[in-house]
């Protein structure tokens, strides 16, 4: 009995190192079946709620921010149950016979096309580097890595943004001749900036954070400083440019 105690106690901590999946709890919403997994993030916790993506949806017309558009009733209903469970759900819909968590892997970068393998495989990566961080802060690599992995993991969340970009600062510090950081940084300056212009606009008109844009811009100037030759940011910077040139003074 005594060795079958230590072999369960090995297979969850083998679980916790490869995903940081704490527990997953199967519940249901008027017949909808929504599978919710808490893993362990860094210091914290996430709770990350999935539901077939075929479910039928109740779903109205509102007025938003950006004009009339579809409102999902059924998401909504489910967001709110969750709620009153669990702190802060993340809610997403994927193919719930072929979606599963997925052990991070320093060797290999899966498909992560399906929200469990995704967030799952995410959040190991951003442990994995935040527990090497605490080994040796003055690596680059690290900082670069997690930037990448909370990018992946939120890319659609402001805060989240911000945080990338802190890492991304202290790898270009740490070793300023690494040329991808400065092309993800400015990158999120971007999406930074389509955000901040979202919230500022109302009603919602095309508008972007400038501020947010000349950082994009300082990035990719500072990388041609570096390497002239450096194509991928060549193009960017025409990009951006050619983006946001004609309506502001960039």
């Amino acid at each position: 009995m005594k060795n079958t105690i230590s072999l369960l106690t090995f297979i969850i901590l083998c679980n916790l190192a490869t995903y940081s999946q704490i527990s997953v709890d199967t519940l249901y919403y008027k017949k909808v079946e929504i599978r919710v997994y808490t893993y362990l993030l860094h210091q914290d916790t996430a709770v990350h709620a999935y539901f077939d993506q075929n479910t039928p949806r109740k779903r109205k017309k509102i007025k938003t921010n950006i004009g009339r558009m579809k409102f999902d009733m059924t998401l909504e209903g489910i967001i709110d149950f969750l709620e009153t469970k669990y702190r802060s759900p993340l809610v997403a819909t994927t193919d719930m016979s072929m979606d599963k968590p997925l052990s991070f892997n320093l060797d290999n970068t899966p498909d992560l096309s399906l929200p469990i393998a995704k967030d799952s495989y995410c959040i190991g990566a951003i442990n994995y580097y935040q527990s090497e961080l605490e080994k040796n802060s003055t690596n680059y690599l690290p900082y670069f890595e997690l930037a990448k992995a909370y990018d992946a993991y939120r890319p659609y969340d402001p805060p989240i943004h911000d945080k990338v970009i802190a890492y991304l600062a202290t790898c270009i510090k740490l070793n300023p001749a690494f040329e991808v950081a400065y092309v993800l940084k400015a990158k999120t300056h971007e999406k930074n900036g389509k955000w901040k212009g979202i919230m500022m606009s109302e009603p919602h008109v095309d508008i972007v954070d400038t501020d947010e844009i000349k950082e994009a811009i300082k990035c990719l100037n500072d990388l041609l400083l570096l390497n002239p030759a450096n194509r991928e940011a060549q193009e960017y910077l025409a990009e951006l440019k050619d983006r946001y040139g004609k309506n502001y003074k960039l």
